[in-house]
């Protein structure tokens, strides 16, 4: 047999792998079993256990979970609903475009979290010589160095309580954002990040925070002693910001800020 009817042959043979391969996911019995794998070896990945109350994969660019729970002897995170939606055609031409990705009824604890995972960096400096040496060579490099071409166009984010650290607790926000640090794309203007909430910082100092932002670098904070007393007509701090950047170095930051006493 000649060696263009074996290279024919085996174009025939993983064409029809993977015209199967793209069949079975069609099936949602399969996706829901993928799916299934998937929080295993990311369970098996990480310390303690990952848990769900139900996992649905309704088409082939959405997923949605309900009831996360991660603990390892304690509690770590929780999150009452986690979806994603991808644009799956962006993979034709080696890009990973997702459409939106959500995080409602968010519980962490962030220094637990950090405890666990010290120590594991060093695990992962010794294999990164392996990781490397298998790369997802389909995607395009982004226009961040070492990183794929990938777009999220939006993230919203509602968490009920984070541990920042011991002393400073996170409540009540709102967080939406978007990234694109596509191949092509300017990777000065690759994060926006909207979002607002309550920084506790004793059992008595609780305070209001929220923060702007806008493609060309700058964004604004306001911090003030509750939600409906904002600068600058009531007491608080309101920042505005800009960074000069020249890709992803910050060269410069310029800004200025109003702040307000209590009224006499």
């Amino acid at each position: 047999m000649s060696g263009g009817r074996i290279l024919g042959r085996v174009a025939l043979g993983l064409a029809a792998l993977l015209l199967g391969v793209a069949f079975l996911l069609l099936l949602a019995p399969v996706r829901s079993r993928l799916l299934v794998v998937a929080i295993s070896v990311a369970s098996a990945a990480l310390p303690g256990d990952i848990e769900t109350d139900r996992l649905a994969w309704p088409s082939l660019g959405s997923i949605e979970v309900t009831g996360v729970r991660w603990t390892d002897g304690e509690f770590l995170f929780r999150a009452d609903r986690v979806t994603v939606s991808v644009d799956g055609s962006s993979l034709l031409h080696r890009d990973v475009r997702v459409n939106e990705v959500g995080f409602t009824g968010v519980t962490a604890d962030l220094p637990a979290i950090r405890s666990r995972l010290t120590g594991r960096d060093d695990v992962s400096a010794e294999d990164s010589g392996e990781a490397d040496r298998s790369p997802i060579v389909f995607l395009r490099e982004g226009s961040w160095p070492g990183l794929p071409s990938l777009a999220v166009e939006q993230v919203a984010v509602t968490a009920d309580s984070i541990r920042w650290s011991p002393d400073v607790v996170l409540t009540d926000l709102e967080i939406a954002g978007a990234l694109d640090i596509s191949s092509g794309s300017r990777p000065e203007n690759a994060v926006r990040v909207d979002g607002r909430g309550h920084v506790s910082l004793s059992p008595d100092l609780s305070l209001f925070v929220s923060l702007a932002s806008d493609t060309s670098g700058g964004f604004t904070i306001v911090v003030s002693e509750s939600e409906s007393l904002v600068p600058p007509g009531d007491p608080g701090i309101e920042l505005h910001a800009r960074l000069d950047r020249d890709g992803t170095l910050v060269r410069s930051v310029a800004f200025d800020a109003i702040a307000r006493s209590p009224a006499a």
